[in-house]
């Protein structure tokens, strides 16, 4: 009896904390898919062209080809706004030291790293990114002007938390850059991952010959496939507009490996579900048949059907909340491992804690009642021939 009751604890308990890990993996995953990622991922296409050196051999000549391009796209019927980068969000950063305007850059004690991005007119605005102080990137940021820069808001935060960065010099190994404007925080290294501090360089100041291009279009993006290839190739046939895809679709090949994973887990809660309800049912029904003949003696003594029935399930429910307690305590100590692959959920989370908990529970009193009926309605005669 001892041991039928330990294994009925023991198995509750071991579902629980596999149900409530599952849970809590699965709910993560998801947070991850729609997290805010800082722009407007919705009616945004994306494609990508590369300028070969052989054709285009100077900065005038690639920085005409694109503007003229984006002329193109922006006069497309349907389409808001034109911007690109050397590289979109999710899409990849490149990291660089850098130095206050007036400190040494030749200190590397006084170095910092940033992230940075070159980024083409129209590139905050096709994304919605908001600029919060100055002004964004504009054409007349080329090569004939004074290097520029624009920072995120983490940037901002990092050395100019109460004073306008707005004017401010930035010194990298290129040259010291005039902080021109301030915008909001993208996750640009994974929705998971906390924002980094990084600088908008224009595209037109450097010689970039890859562009990830952003179309705001209001009408369905599908229809503008090929217009956006037509556009391309009226400027150069020989240049083509590849990986044109929506930006929803962009992101879900950037996510790839958290979405399948979270596909994953979620086939496996399934599993887990199954076999833990199954597994709880199984063990007390087991035990509960086990009692039958203790429950024919009591019928056979005089004791009402719906008393035994009342015992049984009374010390099915006591067995059930032991298991879910002792659950939750392991449980507790297993999902606080859990954290570091958590994003946005509580490895405490009092509702999968509690929602988990009542399943099991609802399952042990099924596993209890069902049994214990059909053992109360067979003869006592019969039951206690039960070997």
């Amino acid at each position: 009896g001892r041991l039928r009751k330990g294994l009925v604890v023991t198995e509750v308990a071991l579902a629980l904390v596999l149900l409530v890990s599952t849970a809590l993996l699965v709910q993560g995953f998801a947070r991850i898919r729609l997290a805010d990622l800082g722009f407007d991922r919705t009616d945004v296409l994306t494609f990508q062209t590369l300028l070969p050196e052989a054709q285009y051999p100077d900065s005038a000549l690639v920085n005409d080809f694109y503007l003229r391009l984006k002329d193109r796209l922006a006069s497309i019927p349907g389409v808001e706004s034109v911007g690109g980068a050397n590289a979109l969000p999710l899409q990849g950063y490149s990291a660089t030291y850098y130095v206050l305007g007036g400190q040494d850059f030749e200190d590397m004690s006084q170095r910092s790293i940033t992230g940075y991005k070159y980024v083409f007119p129209g590139y905050f605005e096709t994304l919605d990114i908001p600029v919060l102080r100055g002004r964004a990137v504009l054409e007349t940021d080329d090569a004939g002007s004074i290097p520029v820069t624009v920072i995120n808001q983490t940037m901002a935060q990092r050395h100019w938390p109460d004073s306008d960065p707005v004017g401010q010099q930035l010194v990298l190994f290129s040259g010291s850059y005039e902080v021109i404007g301030v915008v909001a925080d993208t996750k640009d290294a994974g929705a998971a991952e906390p924002d980094l501090a990084t600088i908008f360089m224009p595209f037109l100041q450097r010689e970039e010959r890859f562009m990830d291009w952003a179309v705001e279009a209001s009408v369905p993006l599908s229809t503008l496939v090929e217009p956006v290839r037509a556009a391309v190739g009226a400027l150069d046939s020989s240049i083509p507009a590849y990986d044109v895809v929506t930006m929803d679709d962009l992101i879900e090949m950037s996510l790839g490996g958290d979405l399948i994973m979270a596909r994953i887990m979620s086939a496996l809660a399934v599993i887990a579900l199954i076999l833990a309800l199954g597994g709880v049912y199984g063990v007390m029904a087991y035990s509960v048949t086990q009692r039958t003949r203790e429950m024919g003696i009591r019928l056979s003594l005089g004791a009402q059907r719906g008393n035994v029935m009342s015992m049984v399930i009374r010390q099915g429910t006591l067995l059930s909340l032991l298991g879910i307690g002792l659950g939750i305590l392991v449980g507790l100590g297993v999902t606080r491992g859990l954290a570091r692959f958590l994003f946005g959920v509580s490895p405490f989370d009092p509702l999968t804690f509690g929602s988990v908990s009542v399943v099991l529970f609802l399952a042990g009193m099924a596993a209890t009642f069902f049994p214990a009926r059909r053992a109360t309605k067979v003869d006592p005669v019969v039951a206690l021939r039960v070997e």
